[in-house]
């Protein structure tokens, strides 16, 4: 059963259409199916209707001519075409199977670094299931990859994402085409509920007249609708990531924060080298935090040694002393102990690296205090921090 379509359908105009109006509509065509910038598989032979009806419809006579002929009955089934071609069967690119539920879907891949942002189009005509493999694949990669461009990382990822929760970036035109295309390819085979799924799918994208009558022909009143593809796995995929990129975002600057804030002894430069900042203390509006003051003690950018460690470790450990007992929360006080064992252990490294006496009492001072606040030390930060030194001058595990 042929479907009739005219030229006045292929190139989307009345039949009371003037010269002016057809031949913009000719072009606005063009320029969206001609091969050179679509990717659907029916383009070139959509290009070459095109061009057929704009030949027959911008000459005054030859238009007339055909006129007479649509209101008789005598053309040709679609132009280009006789009523007797068997039309071929699209097929998914990535499976190959004939399906009704067939769409022409894109999506993309993006990956950025920096000022490197690159997308790339993927897909074609696909199957439901191959659609949802798309969308997982295409949303995976770009969430990982895609963001780290300034500034269009983040907005093609978007695009990629919401095509991937999409199922696809489904174009009005090509699908409704592709449609037409496989209805009229079923009933030519006899398979008429495949051909109503297709045409009636292929309503959803373009309100063709032809479809409407052809729908409502006899031989369709007993042919069912088959069932259509719910919501895609890939398309939860591609929603939930929207997640993976602030979930690395917010992990990265947390790394980035809590290096800034807190490090740990290092044995590799053995007992010459400052073992940490003050970073790690928690202030209240009431008790100034000890890192404004930077006290080269704990500032492991400054290598002192010997004496100068000493005595600038001393009169940290006196300041950090005094900071303990002007503290009013415990968290403040915890906080200080640990700082004041930190800058203690590093005064017996430089009264080591001085041939001082009191070395060994001042690192067993400190170690104890690490000791007790390892376990009893309420605020985290400080209760971790005395962890590290713990683990570095008791059991001999410093951080690398």
């Amino acid at each position: 059963m042929p479907v009739d379509f005219s030229y006045y359908d292929i190139l989307g105009v009345e039949r009371s259409a003037t010269s002016d109006e057809i031949k913009a509509a000719y072009h606005a065509a063009v320029l969206k199916y001609h091969p050179d910038v679509n990717t659907a598989p029916n383009a070139q032979r959509l290009t070459a209707m095109l061009n057929d009806a704009y030949e027959i419809l911008s000459d005054p006579e030859r238009r007339r001519a055909y006129d007479r002929d649509l209101t008789t009955g005598t053309h040709a089934t679609e132009p280009g075409e006789s009523p007797d071609e068997v039309w071929d069967l699209f097929t998914c690119d990535r499976c190959g199977k004939v399906d009704p539920h067939l769409r022409f879907a894109m999506f993309f891949r993006v990956w950025s670094l920096i000022l490197f942002t690159r997308m790339n189009g993927a897909g074609g005509v696909l199957c439901p299931s191959c659609r949802s493999w798309f969308a997982s694949m295409t949303a995976l990669f770009s969430a990982f990859l895609g963001p780290w461009g300034f500034p269009w990382g983040l907005i093609y990822t978007g695009r990629a994402l919401i095509a991937a929760a999409r199922g696809g970036e489904l174009k009005r035109l090509e699908n409704a085409q592709l449609l037409r295309h496989l209805g009229l390819a079923f009933v030519q085979r006899g398979y008429w509920d495949e051909s109503r799924t297709a045409f009636n799918d292929s309503l959803r994208f373009e309100r063709n007249p032809a479809v409407i009558s052809m729908l409502q022909e006899p031989a369709y009143a007993n042919a069912s609708l088959l069932p259509q593809p719910g919501w895609l796995r890939g398309q939860t995929v591609g929603v939930l990531s929207f997640a993976i990129p602030i979930v690395l975002l917010v992990v990265i600057f947390n790394v980035i924060g809590a290096s800034d804030q807190s490090t740990a002894p290092n044995s590799s430069t053995g007992l010459t080298t400052t073992a940490s900042d003050a970073g790690g203390a928690t202030t209240t509006e009431a008790t100034p935090a000890p890192e404004q003051t930077r006290s080269p003690c704990l500032d492991r950018s400054i290598r002192l040694k010997g004496i100068g460690l000493y005595n600038e470790c001393k009169k940290a450990r006196s300041g950090y002393a005094s900071r303990l007992a002007a503290a009013q929360t415990q968290a403040d006080k915890d906080d200080y102990r640990v700082l004041g064992a930190m800058a203690e252990i590093n005064e017996a490294i430089g009264a080591a690296d001085a041939n001082r006496d009191d070395a060994k009492s001042l690192a067993r001072e400190a170690i104890a205090t690490f000791t007790a606040m390892k376990e009893k030390a309420q605020e985290p930060k400080a209760r971790r921090m005395a962890q590290r030194y713990y683990d570095c001058y008791v059991l001999d595990r410093c951080s690398k």
